[in-house]
């Protein structure tokens, strides 16, 4: 009978073991979760460097207007980098 608890005690630590890794892998937050954060900021980067590419091969100056935007543009992408590097 004395084996058969410590089997058992034992069986019992082994599951309280694998279940708490179980809830570790589930609850902490992995790299994968942490790339699909912030989908929006993500897209508005995808978006600015797309106007970026438009700005810059543009015809038109925009009225003189060309430089100060695609330096906007740099702005606006790095500060967002920064933000998403940091939250």
């Amino acid at each position: 009978m004395n084996e058969k608890m410590t089997r058992r005690a034992a069986l019992g630590t082994v599951g309280a073991a694998g279940f708490a890794a179980l809830a570790a892998a589930v609850l902490a937050p992995s790299k994968a979760s942490a790339a699909e954060r912030h989908p929006k900021i993500r897209a508005a980067l995808a978006d600015l460097r797309e106007a970026r590419e438009e700005l810059a091969n543009a015809d038109t100056d925009f009225g003189g207007h060309k430089k100060a935007a695609i330096e906007a543009v740099n702005g606006a992408i790095e500060q967002l980098r920064i933000c998403l590097d940091n939250g």
